[in-house]
């Protein structure tokens, strides 16, 4: 199975640096990627320049404080550049990015966000392996995600 491949939607980062914690679930801007809060700070991301929407924000939020704001690459927010990666049968990639798959592997499509990382992390890899000897022996019918980073 092949898809197309498409454009990295995270090529450049516009981060605004908030103090205080933002309730991001109600959020629908335009090219608003995501909320990640930390010890009472929120970094919210776009993919283009929101000047705009954080000063509405701001003023209808009068306990935010712009803190600072950041342009940087995909690549420099993760630190390096992300690209597949094989944990036994399964191949983890980012939909811009479609590797070769041979016909006893099994693709997964994930996008990172700008949250996720590289997805090679141990405990990640070590996931990845337990699931692929629970399906050696039956289906999987239901699986959860506790996302506990």
């Amino acid at each position: 199975m092949q898809n197309a491949k498409c454009k990295n939607p995270y090529e450049e980062l516009y981060i605004y640096y908030l103090q205080g914690r933002l309730n991001a679930e109600r959020i629908a801007w335009e090219n608003f990627i995501g909320n990640w809060e930390e010890e009472g700070f929120s970094f919210l991301f776009f993919s283009k320049p929101a000047e705009n929407e954080v000063n509405a924000l701001l003023s209808a939020h009068p306990e935010l404080i712009l803190t600072d704001q950041f342009c940087m690459s995909y690549e420099e927010w993760q630190g390096t550049r992300l690209s597949s990666f094989r944990a036994g049968s399964f191949v983890i990639y980012p939909p811009w990015e479609i590797p070769e798959i041979q016909g006893h592997e099994i693709p997964i499509i994930s996008d990172p966000g700008v949250v996720f990382g590289t997805g090679t992390h141990p405990t990640t890899r070590d996931c990845l392996y337990f699931i692929e000897q629970v399906c050696k022996d039956q289906p999987i019918e239901f699986a959860l995600d506790l996302g506990c980073g």
